[in-house]
């Protein structure tokens, strides 16, 4: 027998040795608590049981708003869909067919789901399953760990690695581990802030950060800081995924740009990878292909993928995408809804 509901307590022991085993960091229960003290983010999840075993889990949040509500997968912290195993699109079946339920039941507008990396082969059955009316796509960088990384570089970016390398040595810059609120509050309010605003990128919520440190720090998230006579220069969070390891977030302050602490990150952690046996490092995105930062992750000898956000409309959207595209903007702040273009400028 196969079936899917809505859980509200995931404490339960299979539910999290399932997710432990065969999900990613995003698809824990217990990061609800960053969405707690978010203005109108509701989190639910999904489990799906065969034969009386858990059999896929699916997180989400209900967006609510004056304008009208969605629901997406995962807001701020990336990638999200349903965890199942052994390629069992049935499980996934059912995972969607509650989520588009609930929608229905909650008068959701549209529903958007950002597919995972890595899973290329079973994205046309993915597509088929959830019957998007809007895809977009968007690109990642990774490398592949099968082989030595520094295989992938050309001689000129791996002489200009042991230059920059050089560079932070003496700089006298160092790496720490650090899982104290104390700490990562420096790096959020001193560095990640500024610099987010100065280059006009997302500012996530400090509970982003701060309930990855709380509940996965040390185990399925790692904090690496940049350190200079003691100081927190950057730092870069990591999470441990099944195939991956993913740089989720790393920021060194803009007037230590020069010591190549960044490099140092980059560099520690793909080496952390590889010995961990990872078979993929993920970049994650950026803002666009030929950018300066796709450009700097190229030079590691970076591939590059695709992972998916499918919007599947739910209810009428003929009034909705009347509202000015500025005013999506601000009530949508950090949720993906629909293509700009749909909207009126």
């Amino acid at each position: 027998m196969l079936y899917s509901i809505i859980i509200e307590d995931a404490k339960r022991a299979e539910v999290q040795n399932f997710v432990d085993s065969y999900g990613l960091v995003q698809q824990d229960f217990s990061l609800k608590s960053i969405y707690k003290e978010q203005y109108n983010f509701e989190y639910k999840y999904i489990c799906c049981f065969k034969d009386g075993q858990v059999a896929g889990v699916f997180p989400f949040v209900h967006y609510h708003s004056k304008l009208g509500d969605v629901i997406h997968s995962m807001p701020y912290i990336g990638y999200g869909g349903g965890c199942y195993i052994n390629k069992d699109f049935k499980v996934l079946k059912s995972l969607i067919e509650k989520l588009y339920k609930y929608a229905e039941q909650c008068n959701v507008l549209l529903v958007t789901i950002c597919t995972p990396p890595f899973i290329r082969e079973d994205i046309s059955i993915i597509k088929e399953i959830i019957k998007p009316d809007f895809i977009h796509e968007n690109f990642y960088q990774y490398i592949d760990l099968d082989d030595d990384f520094l295989n992938g570089m050309n001689s000129k970016n791996r002489n200009n690695l042991k230059r920059n390398l050089k560079i932070a040595q003496n700089n006298e810059v160092y790496l720490k581990e650090d899982y104290t609120e104390a700490s990562l509050s420096y790096w959020y309010d001193s560095i990640y802030v500024p610099r987010m605003i100065e280059t006009n990128c997302t500012v996530y919520p400090f509970s982003v950060f701060n309930e990855l440190r709380r509940i996965m720090g040390g185990k399925r998230a790692f904090i690496q800081y940049a350190m200079q006579k003691n100081n927190i220069i950057g730092a870069g969070i990591f999470l441990k995924q099944n195939k991956s390891l993913d740089n989720f977030m790393r920021v060194i302050g803009t007037e230590y740009m020069n010591t190549n602490a960044g490099v140092m990150l980059d560099y520690w952690s793909i080496q952390y990878a590889r010995q961990h046996q990872f078979l993929f490092y993920n970049w994650q995105s950026c803002d666009r292909v030929d950018s300066p930062i796709f450009k700097y992750k190229k030079t590691w000898g970076s591939k590059v993928d695709y992972h998916y956000y499918l919007t599947k409309i739910i209810n009428p959207l003929d009034q909705f995408k009347q509202t000015p595209l500025r005013e999506i903007k601000k009530e949508y702040k950090g949720i993906y809804v629909l293509p700009y273009s749909e909207f009126q400028s």
